[in-house]
């Protein structure tokens, strides 16, 4: 039983680095450097503006940001043949977070599996997008009902 423990933490840990730095499954990746340690404000904000749930782009992640900064992002994982020795499995990874900003900089401050990471933020055309030096992702609205 230790040794499913052990992977299930390794493949939650993959799977939020995975949503976090945008990589796809069979796309070419460029190479990553080590990402510096982020330094989390002390006072962190959640616009209203940001508050509800967004769909990624390519279609593989969801994100939901609730008023009170908690948060989770859900990816659609795909198992090959190769990984599950037999027919390919898809499924949802959940992830539970906590995000705010300051200025024009987006923080996920805790996920599990991962330290805090930092993004430049900003809303064009409707559109919630996040960037930084290894990474792109974009976001459309889903629904204005997050929890509360």
């Amino acid at each position: 039983m230790r040794v499913k423990s052990r992977f299930d933490c390794i493949f939650a840990s993959a799977v939020a680095t995975q949503f976090l730095l945008g990589c796809q499954p069979g796309e070419k990746q460029e190479e990553l450097s080590a990402l510096p340690a982020v330094s989390v404000p002390a006072e962190l904000k959640h616009p209203a503006e940001l508050v509800g749930n967004w769909h990624e782009a390519k279609g593989k992640q969801t994100v939901q940001l609730n008023a009170d900064g908690t948060g989770e992002f859900t990816s659609k994982i795909t198992l090959g043949a190769d990984v599950t020795k037999g027919d390919p499995q898809s499924f949802d990874q959940k992830t539970s977070t906590k995000w705010g900003v300051k200025d024009k900089t987006f923080y996920f401050t805790e996920i599990k599996g991962s330290g805090p990471l930092k993004y430049d933020w900003v809303m064009s055309g409707g559109k919630f997008k996040l960037s930084n030096s290894g990474s792109k992702l974009s976001y459309s609205r889903v629904s204005d009902k997050p929890k509360k």
